[in-house]
């Protein structure tokens, strides 16, 4: 997920990266639920110790689900560059089958489960898209049955124009409006063509002095600085009359619906008529709306040391453009230049004083735009501004990967770590509440606790072991030293050794720690800070362990933050997570960033990217109203703020085009121009949360006179 960085979270995204080795996958068709074992997925798979990856291994497989288990058809041909190709696959109930321009290539014989998912087709995953010798360019995608059913998806062809601006983002994936049903016959044909990746030198530059492609010409594309400045009048037009509703308080929270939770001074919580609420300082209730990484200064910059050539200006390093450069802003000792073309953007735009202009500017877009305030990764600065604040533990001693909470030391050195960031705001009213860590990252897994049992006595170690003995082996230490392959005769002698129990054994090692740990963190903080929310770590569905790390985070917050990818608001076992926990919700980030076609030089996201902002406003729209509807469900973060650099924020060097994420994510582009087919809709959407929300919550709470609440 996206995030503002940590060292230690780089470290570890990095080294499991560098593990992994190189992989580069594209799914030229797949319709699949992989956790249920069901659907099938037709790909395109390469992986090697290191890159780029040579077309010598490029294998095709063919994956199908039968509700139990997968199984694969795998096949490398002698292929040829500049040639077309037809891969065909054909899957029936009792068999499996796969074709290369008409000769067989493989066959697996066995059941076949349809999954209930869309389609989708031509898509490299984020994890699997490392640089190879070779481009697939995928022409066209059929799929058919039996039954006579059909549907099919085209691309146009590479011309060399085009070229340039694809190596921004080589997938151009196609969602397709497909069911496969039970008992069919399913043949999907793709045809490709294999062409030899370019050297990225001969197509620079692909950026131009206001971090935009150079290839590429698209509607509001800047060309001047007179551009620039003249959006400031453009936005003063469009926003006009969007002023602040008469019908909120200064923190967000509607003064007409009804009824008050009692004003504390402070964002809370409360619950009426089966609904979760959050509820205003001033005691009114309210849907929080924020937007996330909304802050004067972009941290995310573009790396520059090495690939200079990239770029047809870049902006200079010393006067009011200082503040866009930076050496190594993510934490590596490396030596590597970054810019924000953003940055440099609004020195243009506003002048030397650039960054005093901005602050008020950004409160207005807030105003206009709907939101509450602000979410995840924002400057907390910014004036009379609601805000959720995420910090870390920067200088605390870890065991495997976190803290041991178990040694009274290292709690001390934990709250004090905690306190020094804490304690400042504890009378903040604009502060929403606190949250220490982000996503995987403080996920317990079963790695680390098999990393703790295999170093030296600690009392995390003793703790994790002690909970195993007396709940499964009733303490008794020759049954656990049997079960663990060692040697034991006492609960010393467990300890100094190096156990290696079983996995039921680990989960349940896991779950102490875990319960430890994040209770540690929850009592840490509400005891330096009574007066605030505090929503965990923003745990991620299926982004874990298990889905039993959504009750352990549960367990100990008084909002559950989370965040969610999704096109739908929630699933089924969500709906029933949510239920099981009975706490209230709040996500911190979900997204619907447009690919545009790649025009724009920014990449896809999953399985979330839109097609363009029009697009991305009807996803906005309905999720935000399934979210506001829901009982659980207090509030919801957007990321982000602006989109980020073309070339990728990092962190990193070499020679790619891209490195680090670049996303469409935001509301303004790199040169700070509103998206305003985008935003129109996000803030009709904004000001209708609450009263969906009161009108969702019980007609009860109606005014005098039989009617709720209107939207705005």
């Amino acid at each position: 997920m996206s995030s503002r960085p940590t060292i230690t979270a780089v470290l570890f995204a990095t080294l499991a990266m560098n593990a992994r080795g190189s992989d580069n996958r594209v799914w030229l068709a797949q319709q699949n639920d992989f956790e249920r074992c069901k659907g099938f997925s037709l790909n395109l798979e390469n992986s090697a110790p290191d890159g780029p990856l040579r077309l010598a291994t490029l294998k095709i497989v063919l994956g199908i689900g039968d509700g139990k288990a997968w199984r694969y058809i795998e096949h490398t041909p002698a292929w040829r560059l500049d040639k077309d190709y037809t891969i065909q696959a054909v899957v029936s109930p009792g068999v499996a089958t796969v074709f290369l321009d008409g000769v067989l290539i493989g066959e697996s014989k066995g059941a076949f489960e349809p999954a209930e998912v869309k389609a989708d087709s031509f898509r490299t995953p984020g994890w699997a898209n490392s640089p190879a010798e070779y481009l697939v360019n995928e022409a066209s995608l059929s799929l058919r049955t039996d039954t006579g059913r059909k549907a099919d998806a085209r691309w146009p062809a590479q011309t060399p124009g085009t070229l340039a601006l694809r190596m921004f983002e080589p997938q151009s994936p196609k969602r397709i409006a497909w069911t496969t049903r039970s008992g069919e016959t399913l043949t999907v044909i793709a045809k490709v063509r294999l062409t030899k990746a370019p050297d990225i030198r001969t197509l620079a530059p692909f950026v131009d002095r206001y971090g935009q492609p150079v290839h590429s010409e698209f509607p509001g594309k800047v060309k001047s600085d007179a551009d620039l400045k003249a959006a400031i009048a453009d936005e003063a037009s469009h926003t006009g009359k969007w002023v602040r509703s008469t019908r909120l308080d200064r923190f967000g929270g509607r003064t007409d619906a009804g009824w008050t939770g009692g004003k504390s001074g402070y964002f809370s919580v409360t619950k009426r008529n089966g609904y979760w609420w959050m509820l205003s300082p001033e005691g009114n209730p309210l849907f929080y709306v924020g937007l996330c990484t909304v802050d004067r200064a972009a941290w995310e910059r573009t790396p520059v040391t090495g690939r200079e050539y990239l770029f047809a200006e870049l902006p200079p390093r010393d006067g009011a453009f200082e503040q866009a450069w930076a050496k190594s802003p993510w934490g590596w000792n490396d030596n590597v230049d970054y810019v924000s073309f953003y940055t440099a953007n609004m020195v243009r735009k506003y002048g030397p004083d650039w960054y005093a202009k901005t602050a008020p500017a950004i409160r207005r877009r807030l105003d206009a735009w709907g939101f509450t305030g602000v979410s995840k990764w924002s400057d907390a600065t910014l004036e009379e501004t609601p805000n959720i604040a995420v910090i870390y533990y920067p200088g605390v001693p870890t065991l495997a990967a976190h803290p041991d909470v178990f040694d009274p030391a290292v709690q001390a050195a934990f709250k004090e770590t905690l306190r020094k960031q804490v304690e400042p705001r504890k009378t903040d009213p604009w502060l929403v509440g606190w949250s220490v860590g982000n996503e995987r990252d403080e996920i317990i897994l079963k790695s680390e606790i098999t990393g703790i049992l295999s170093k030296p006595s600690s009392p995390a170690k003793r703790a994790i072991i002690d909970s195993c003995l007396d709940k499964t082996y009733s303490g008794d230490v020759s049954a656990a030293a049997t079960a663990w392959k060692i040697t034991a005769g006492s609960r010393d002698e467990l300890y100094a050794s190096t156990p290696a129990p079983n996995d039921a054994d680990v989960e349940l090692m896991r779950h102490t720690f875990a319960d430890k740990y994040y209770g540690f963190l929850y009592e840490t903080v509400k005891g330096l800070d009574p007066n605030h929310l505090y929503f965990g770590f923003w745990v991620v569905p299926w982004w874990w362990e298990n889905q039993s790390d959504w009750a352990l985070a549960a367990a100990h917050c008084d909002v559950l933050g989370y965040d969610l990818y999704s096109e739908t608001f929630s699933t089924p076992d969500m709906d029933r997570w949510m239920r099981e926990a009975g706490k209230p919700i709040l996500c911190g980030e979900f997204s619907f960033p447009p690919f545009e076609n790649g025009r724009r030089g920014l990449g896809v996201y999953s399985t979330v990217s839109t097609e363009d902002n029009r697009d991305a406003a009807g996803h906005y729209r309905r999720w935000l109203h399934d979210a506001a509807a829901n009982p659980y469900c207090v509030g919801a973060g957007y990321f982000q703020y602006r989109d980020q650099p073309v070339t990728g924020r990092g962190p990193g060097a070499g020679a790619n085009l891209v490195i680090g994420e670049h996303y469409a994510f935001g509301l303004v582009d790199i040169t700070d121009r509103p998206k305003w087919d985008l935003i129109d809709s996000v803030r009709t959407a904004n000001l209708a949360a609450t009263a969906t929300r009161l009108v969702s919550g019980h007609p009860l709470d109606a005014q005098p006179g039989g009617s709720l609440p209107k939207n705005e």
